[in-house]
């Protein structure tokens, strides 16, 4: 019982993170375009600063995407959580 329990946690989790991907590939406009514009920004930042800095801002960067990857994941369960109560409280 408990491993089956594992198994459909891990399914969930492994549907929810292909989910929330296709969505990404899906991207509106103007998210398009403000991702566009972070990339010319890091460009120029890049080309001003010192090279032993670069690192850094690398580090810093994957920091932030790895947090907004991780609330998006929150939001996404949270989301999927509250439509379930929604349709059992319908339902009963």
């Amino acid at each position: 019982m408990i491993e089956r329990d594992l198994k459909l946690k891990e399914d969930v989790a492994e549907f929810i993170g292909k989910r929330m991907d296709r969505i990404a590939d899906k991207q509106d406009e103007d998210r398009k375009n403000t991702n566009k514009e972070i990339i010319k920004i890091h460009s120029r930042l890049m080309e001003k600063i010192a090279p032993e800095l670069r690192k850094d801002l690398f580090e810093l960067q994957a920091a932030y995407v790895c947090a907004g990857a991780l609330e998006g994941e929150a939001c996404y369960k949270q989301g999927l959580q509250d439509g379930m109560k929604l349709a059992l409280g319908v339902i009963e």
